[in-house]
């Protein structure tokens, strides 16, 4: 008998139902016990054939199955060229699929395949699969804080009052004044507070 029925056997043995009035003698659960254990310290004659008709049903004719050797026979390779050949002619014209838009996605799915691909492209292995992350990465503009760009938010509200100044507040949202005291303090009072939410969330 091949391997195969064996571990089909084996398998439909140890999912077989127990009889209802199987209780196995203490020494099969003994794994050090001193003298010889046999099948019926797990059941009786009659629980052992509940279990084998379960293990058996469908395998009657396991000792005269032929075995295959691991090779297709021309007929058999055509006949399934001919399947194949048949299934592809009942699949429906493939269309083009145009490739989604940043706006058909959502805003969280472009942040997370940015965030893939940059991580991609920080591995230093030579696979064209990194090549490819590092070359779009190249064409990626550099990642802004998000708290920097509510920092200049800030600091602009402090110059829409009363739109005096309305060219320093477009040239602070605008990133061109991030050196400056407006900003620098503005981050830090949004760094400090997130670390005390963080802090308090413990």
């Amino acid at each position: 008998m091949s391997e195969m029925y064996l571990d089909r056997l084996a398998s439909r043995f140890v999912a077989a139902p127990l009889p209802a009035n199987v209780a196995a003698d203490g020494c099969a659960t003994d794994a050090n016990y001193p003298h010889p254990r046999y099948g019926t310290n797990l059941l009786t004659a009659g629980q052992a054939k509940e279990v084998l008709r379960h293990v058996l049903d469908g395998f009657e004719v396991l000792e005269d199955a032929p075995e295959w050797d691991g090779e297709l026979s021309d007929a058999e390779h055509a006949m399934i060229d001919r399947a194949w050949d048949q299934h592809k002619a009942a699949q429906p014209a493939s269309k083009p699929h145009p490739a989604p838009s940043p706006s058909e996605v959502g805003p969280e799915v472009v942040e997370r395949m940015i965030a893939l691909v940059r991580g991609m492209a920080s591995n230093d292995d030579p696979h064209p699969h990194y090549d490819e992350a590092r070359a779009i990465v190249a064409l990626l503009p550099e990642p802004v804080d998000a708290d920097l760009i509510e920092a200049r938010e800030v600091a602009a509200a402090v110059f829409d009052n009363g739109g005096s100044h309305p060219s320093i507040a477009s040239g602070l949202r605008a990133g061109k004044r991030d050196g400056g005291i407006d900003v620098t303090v503005a981050l830090a009072a949004i760094k400090r507070g997130r670390a005390l939410e963080k802090e308090a969330g413990r």
